[in-house]
């Protein structure tokens, strides 16, 4: 009987067809530890950074007052929202406006006695004025007669058409010469007075007018300042004031203007900490408002500072609703390093390093109209993903890592 068999193998014969034939037998077990190679391959090939944790940044701005007071007005109620620049309270202000009104007083009675003073000063201009005038009408009409005087004696004497570049005619006898020269003399001394005269006169006109335009505008600063009230302080009445003045009504109107206690970025009525009528000191809070969301922050462990930069793309989700997703950039990465409790330690005090990342608010979660609800509030927990959820990479899906949802 033959000893051939249809699966029995023939006899290997050489050494290289022996391993060729082990090699084939162990196929099996040979393509599973390669796939095990694999798959710790991409185990093992390192830490995916692909989220962080982070939160809706929270502007919570305190009014407090700056001087100690009593609060004299609340005009907003808890939970209110309010623009910028919203009155929200005021300080009474009724010892700074006695104080204010005191010092306008006091601008009104100085100016009406620097009034006082330049009015006496006009009188003694204007008797100035009339003795100039009454100089000058002297002189004109003494030089008028003399110039008359003159003309006839010239005629007389024929020196009217024939005479030389003096005037005189040149055949004058002594007589007529005697005659003319006091005459003359006369003439040339009132002629050489009256433009002095003249000129004084007009200089003397000219400060009249001059300090008549100083005390009017006295007269208007003393009455603004008398009428005035700290609502109807403007650059006019402050232009009526001395440089010791206008320091000590600009300060008082600052003191008033503080007193008013307004809102800087606007938002929502969080907490009334006092009440109308109730004493308050400088820096105590007397309401806060939450403003509105303008930016994330989320905390960036320092072993994956190279995950991110500024003006990457990430994609937020609420921590308790992860099926919304609002995609925005990183603004900013700050140089400082901070540290947080590590709560997944088993060990205490352990902490983590990195640093706080600023992420633009997402627009798709802006209020459908102003004042409208945020679909991502202050303070509320947000995860920052630097990957759009649900795009996984393929050997994570295959191979899953812990790691990859490091925080």
């Amino acid at each position: 009987m033959s000893e051939f068999h249809p699966n029995r193998q023939s006899k290997v014969k050489s050494r290289l067809g022996l391993t060729k034939a082990r090699i084939f037998e162990s196929w099996p077990f040979l393509i599973w530890l390669g796939v095990a190679l694999l798959g710790f391959w991409g185990y093992t090939r390192g830490t995916v950074f692909s989220r962080m944790n982070g939160a809706v940044d929270v502007y919570q701005e305190n009014i407090t007052p700056t001087e100690d007071g009593r609060l004299l007005k609340l005009y907003v109620q808890r939970g209110q929202y309010v623009e910028p620049g919203t009155l929200l309270a005021e300080m009474d202000t009724k010892g700074y406006r006695t104080q204010l009104a005191g010092v306008l007083q006091g601008v009104a009675a100085n100016r009406n006695e620097e009034i006082r003073t330049l009015q006496r000063q006009e009188l003694s201009l204007e008797k100035e004025q009339r003795d100039f005038e009454a100089t000058l009408a002297a002189d004109q009409g003494k030089l008028d007669p003399l110039l008359e005087s003159r003309k006839r004696l010239l005629n007389q004497y024929g020196g009217g058409a024939a005479s030389g570049k003096g005037g005189l005619n040149l055949n004058l006898n002594s007589l007529a010469a005697e005659k003319l020269d006091p005459l003359n003399a006369e003439i040339g001394e009132i002629q050489g007075r009256v433009p002095a005269t003249q000129t004084n006169l007009k200089s003397v006109k000219d400060s009249l007018t001059k300090l008549e335009g100083i005390i009017a505008d006295m007269r208007k600063a003393a009455d603004l300042a008398a009428k005035a009230t700290y609502e109807t302080i403007n650059t006019e009445v402050l232009a009526g004031l001395n440089d010791s003045e206008r320091r000590d009504v600009t300060e008082l109107t600052t003191f008033i203007d503080l007193c008013f206690l307004k809102t800087t970025k606007g938002g929502t009525v969080d907490k009334l900490e006092k009440e109308a009528g109730e004493y308050a000191k400088a820096g105590d809070s007397i309401l806060r408002v939450v403003a509105d969301p303008d930016q994330l922050v989320g905390f960036l462990p320092q072993e994956h500072t190279d995950a991110l930069h500024v003006g990457s793309d990430v994609w937020v989700t609420p921590a308790q609703d992860r099926h919304q997703i609002f995609e925005t950039k990183v603004v900013a990465i700050s140089p400082r390093i901070n540290s947080l409790a590590d709560a997944t330690s088993p060990l205490p005090n352990r902490r983590l390093y990195g640093r706080d990342v600023v992420i633009q608010y997402p627009r798709a979660a802006l209020p459908a109209q102003k004042g409208g609800p945020f679909k991502l509030v202050p303070g509320q927990t947000i995860i920052i993903h630097t990957d759009k959820p649900g795009d996984i990479p393929f050997m994570n899906r295959v191979f899953h890592n812990d790691d990859i949802n490091a925080q």
